[in-house]
């Protein structure tokens, strides 16, 4: 299962309710924490209506800004609350228009001020929740053995950037080095990769080998290879991740 079709769904959920909450939370501070309000205090329900436009306007933006795509959880948690910020800036200018041009809408600035400044806090804290649940989730499942086929500089950088996987059920146990590379078999063995000979019948190979997953990253030299055994490998192990 790709981490997206998990993760995704789960952000979403929380960047609405983590929305709503801060804006129900801004209203509050600015009409009931003793801040002077000269115009009276309005109806809790004026405010609220708005509601689902700051979630059409944020989560559209978010969208936009690719924030539900490839989201990496492993993301310090400084750059993720900058992203938020800076995605964040565009979605209530957006929200600032639409107000304007619709007179029922009026609102405190000052509620726009405090919502700006938590609203993204918010949302960190419930995407960090979330990722927290996928991650409880993920290591209750048995480990996922992934072979390695690659060869050149590109399979050392490859397994580096993919070792950092979040996905902890996945391990690289095993490897099929194209080519002549020292660097790449020594990479493998101070990483207790295990190296295998050339395979010359996979069906045999992968009944006395268990593995879940192939991950090839074979540079340009050798993608003849997938041509000629990829379809024999999927039919055999259905679960193929190519990279690029």
């Amino acid at each position: 299962m790709r981490k997206q079709t998990v993760i995704n769904p789960l952000l979403l959920l929380s960047d609405g309710m983590t929305l709503s909450l801060a804006w129900v939370i801004s209203y509050y501070l600015r009409f009931h924490s003793g801040i002077e309000a000269p115009s009276g205090i309005p109806e809790p329900l004026l405010y609220f209506k708005l509601i689902p436009f700051i979630l059409m306007f944020w989560l559209s933006s978010f969208a936009w800004a690719r924030h539900y795509n490839n989201q990496d959880i492993a993301e310090p948690l400084l750059p993720e609350i900058l992203s938020i910020y800076k995605t964040s800036f565009l979605a209530t200018l957006l929200f600032i228009a639409f107000t304007y041009f619709y007179e029922e809408y009026r609102y405190s600035r000052i509620t726009l001020s405090i919502f700006f400044l938590i609203h993204p806090l918010l949302i960190t804290a419930g995407r960090r929740t979330c990722y927290q649940i996928f991650m409880m989730y993920y290591q209750n499942i048995p480990q996922r053995n992934v072979l390695v086929i690659g060869s050149g500089d590109f399979l050392r950088h490859s397994l580096s950037k993919f070792n950092q996987d979040a996905f902890k059920n996945l391990k690289y146990t095993g490897a099929i080095l194209l080519g002549h590379s020292e660097k790449n078999k020594a990479y493998c063995d101070e990483h207790h990769i295990q190296v295998h000979d050339p395979v010359k019948d996979w069906h045999q190979f992968f009944k006395q080998h268990q593995y879940h997953r192939v991950l090839f990253c074979l540079s340009l030299e050798h993608s003849f290879f997938l041509e000629k055994n990829l379809s024999q490998i999927a039919n055999l192990i259905p679960d193929i991740k190519i990279i690029p």
